[in-house]
């Protein structure tokens, strides 16, 4: 399975959704400062077409498969939210 970026986001049709999971469309946090630990409650912001949003989200443990990511090797613990991870495989 090969992760990478998608380079314009997701994109969610007017009064349609997307679900977020693990090993389908993503969120992932990178070059974090501190680590996240599990439980722990997060704010994110996810940024729309001319809107924000913040949702409160709570850390799982979650052991992820043998991935590999395009365009290097990427930490679990990172800083920036890289809104769009998507599975290719």
């Amino acid at each position: 399975m090969m992760m990478k970026e998608r380079e314009d986001g997701f994109v969610i049709p007017a009064g349609g959704e997307l679900l977020l999971e693990p090993g389908g469309n993503h969120i992932m946090l990178m070059d974090l400062d501190e680590p996240i630990s599990t439980g722990q409650q997060i704010t994110l912001t996810l940024e729309f077409d001319g809107a924000e949003q913040d949702v409160t989200v709570f850390a799982r443990d979650f052991q992820g498969g043998e991935e590999e990511y395009v365009g290097g090797g990427h930490a679990a613990s990172g800083h920036e939210a890289h809104g769009g991870m998507t599975h290719d495989g």
